[in-house]
């Protein structure tokens, strides 16, 4: 009988612990919505086209440039795109690849920076539409650690998305 005690005491005293021990501390993410217009500047590799038996055609390895101009200086900046796509007889499919954004010096971003993510996508040449969604992640300067999400229509060249700031206030 004595043992069940020690043993129950034991047990609560541990439950005791573990609710009143430490408690995490969080910082609270910072959420920034923003919007841009992107802007092709030309392309530096055209890939590898390959025309398929059924008239549809497959991309591979396509590198272009664009400028980025946003309402967040954070999202400004010069884009290298990487970009692959399978596209049916009627020049509609899918696409997508990689990227990355240089940050422009601003007074909000002094040094600049750059982001690094993968987007994906639909575009069709014959019923005239494209759009893509991007997750990026901060790779260096004042953007380092922050996570972004992207939203854009291709052919308008307009984009919006958010900026995840971990770092908190």
């Amino acid at each position: 009988m004595k043992n069940k005690k020690v043993l129950v005491s034991i047990i609560l005293l541990l439950i005791i612990v573990i609710l009143l021990g430490p408690q995490s501390v969080t910082a609270n993410a910072i959420k920034t919505p923003f919007t841009g217009t992107e802007t092709p500047c030309g392309t530096l590799d055209p890939g590898t086209w390959v025309d398929l038996p059924n008239g549809g055609r497959h991309l591979r390895g396509m590198i272009s440039t664009s400028t980025m101009d946003s309402t967040d200086d954070r999202m400004s900046g010069t884009a290298l795109i990487y970009m692959n796509a399978n596209l049916d007889p009627s020049g509609t499919g899918p696409f997508w690849g990689n990227f990355t954004i240089t940050v422009q010096p601003s007074t909000v971003c002094p040094d600049g920076g750059s982001w690094e993510g993968a987007y994906a996508g639909r575009i069709s040449y014959s019923e005239i539409y494209g759009y893509y969604h991007a997750v990026i992640q901060g790779v260096s300067g004042c953007v380092e650690g922050m996570k972004a999400s992207i939203d854009a229509d291709v052919l308008l060249g307009t984009y919006g998305g958010t900026i995840l700031d971990p770092h908190g206030e």
